[in-house]
């Protein structure tokens, strides 16, 4: 299992200079905007995004077929996924908080609605999340990354 997970985070690690880069671009757009909480979405939004990438990357590289041909339960795959998940989303949600409450500290801004909101992001986050990575897992990650965007917008949609 930490096998697993340490292979994960290997393969975000040639992912992270990109990771970086977009999430300077996000904190730039949202000190511009005087946004905290746009920084603060985009962030967990980002961070939780990553699990696809984990995911694309294992798909292209054949690396399920390979775990299977090993003494690796499915399970296994499934759960060390999950975990590289949360401590992602974790991570994200930590640095979003203290981004959030240092922007608004510097902006002026509520920082126990900045808390509220980020906390609420983040619940809406898992919630889609768990109806999208066992689809991901079940029909492959292009076909997932479809069922994604109907899972994102439907609610949007719906909402106005």
């Amino acid at each position: 299992m930490r096998g697993l997970i340490l292979k994960d985070f290997l393969n975000l690690k040639k992912y992270g200079k990109q990771i970086v880069m977009i999430l300077t671009i996000f904190l730039l757009f949202g000190i511009m905007m005087k946004s905290p909480l746009y920084i603060c979405f985009m962030m967990m939004l980002y961070g939780t995004m990553t699990i696809l990438t984990v995911m694309s990357y294992d798909e292209r590289a054949g690396f399920d077929k390979y775990a299977l041909s090993m003494p690796i339960h499915k399970k296994d795959l499934v759960t060390s996924k999950y975990i590289v998940w949360f401590i992602v989303m974790a991570g994200a949600l930590i640095i979003s908080m203290i981004t959030g409450v240092i922007m608004n500290t510097f902006f002026g801004g509520n920082i126990l609605e900045a808390v509220v909101s980020v906390l609420a992001v983040e619940g809406v986050y898992v919630i889609l999340f768990s109806i999208v990575i066992p689809i991901m897992f079940k029909l492959g990650v292009e076909k997932g990354r479809m069922v994604m965007m109907v899972v994102l917008i439907v609610p949007s949609v719906l909402a106005v």
